[in-house]
């Protein structure tokens, strides 16, 4: 599982919604959903024929994994809003406890993508 290498839009995405909004997925903004629905996969040759031209919130939980973690040449600003969906649907798990979703969203060296010092508001008690 790769970090996700951020162009200008992306790191945008990642200020608006993670930084600035305190992205919270437990309880996720009306604003980040509206944005999450907005986004649809390219119909480029290096996405799975399956899935292509899908709307990223339709997708199956085993196309999202591989959106949001498994695609190589994919858009960043792609990867980010697959791993924000991703983590809110995790989220909705009842077996995962709050240390260990804290825990995968804050690993930046494997899946995560919110920097720890951004992440406070989401320590478990």
């Amino acid at each position: 599982m790769a970090k996700i290498i951020h162009n200008p839009r992306s790191r945008r995405i990642l200020k608006r919604f993670v930084i600035d909004g305190k992205y919270n997925p437990y309880n996720p903004s009306a604003e980040i959903l509206k944005e999450i629905n907005e986004w649809a996969l390219p119909s480029s040759n290096y996405i799975k024929k399956d899935i292509k031209g899908k709307y990223i919130y339709t997708l199956e939980p085993d196309e999202l994994c591989y959106v949001a973690f498994s695609m190589i040449r994919g858009l960043p600003e792609i990867k980010l809003i697959a791993r924000m969906l991703y983590f809110i649907r995790y989220a909705t798990d009842e077996e995962i406890s709050k240390k260990d979703l804290y825990e995968d969203i804050t690993d930046l060296d494997n899946e995560g993508f919110v920097p720890k010092m951004f992440a406070s508001h989401l320590e478990p008690d």
